[in-house]
Order: C-alpha cells, then structure tokens, then sequence
C-alpha cells in the first residue's frame, strides 16, 4: 500500500493498493518531477522476482507493475533500490541465481 500527501504530510489520502496479486517485500521509492517510482519484490511461491510500478501525476494513478529482471527461473532477492533524475530510472538487487548459492549485484536502466 501507499500513502501520499499533497500538503507536505500535514494531511494525507486514503491508502492506495499498488500491487494485489502476490506477496511483495522490500518497497523503495524515488521521485523525479511528477514521476514517482516504486521498486520491490515480488515472491511468487517459488521464486522472486524485481517489479517497478510507477505514476507520472505524483502518485494519484500508477501504471501497472512491470516485471524488471529478465531471469525466468530468478532465486533469492533483496536489497531492490531505486533512483530517478531528469526522467531516468535506475533500479539495482541482488540475486542468487543458479545452483552456486552466491549472490550478483544486477543494474537496469530506463532512458527518458
């Protein structure tokens, strides 16, 4: 869920439900202009995968979450981060993937 202010947190709006379809964890946000971001985890019962739903009129509509780490059979995350500036959107995890059991640092970008 999130919660936003258009008073500078002296009032807010009612809750809004970002993603209802599985278990999601570690929500971050970033802002840029009218574009809010929020990157996080979604676990499916088998296996999580990084997810980035954003608004572009400060968080009173969101397009739906899209998937944004390309490994179809993705193990452990955590750690999702994100950042945006001047229409640029960067998010970085980290993920265990393959039998090794060790964990990568993996980047993705989206251009304005």
């Amino acid at each position: 869920y999130l919660a936003r202010s258009e008073d500078g947190g002296e009032t807010w709006l009612g809750e809004q439900q970002i993603d209802s379809l599985t278990e999601s964890t570690a929500p971050r946000l970033a802002c840029d202009g009218e574009g809010v971001y929020l990157a996080y985890s979604r676990f499916n019962g088998v296996d999580s995968d990084v997810y980035l739903a954003y608004s572009q009129d400060r968080g009173a509509n969101w397009a739906d979450p899209i998937r944004i780490d390309g490994n179809p059979a993705s193990g452990i995350m955590a750690d999702v981060t994100v950042a945006a500036r001047g229409g640029w959107v960067w998010l970085a995890w980290r993920e265990v993937r393959g039998g090794g059991g060790k964990s990568d640092i993996f980047c993705d970008r989206s251009a304005p």
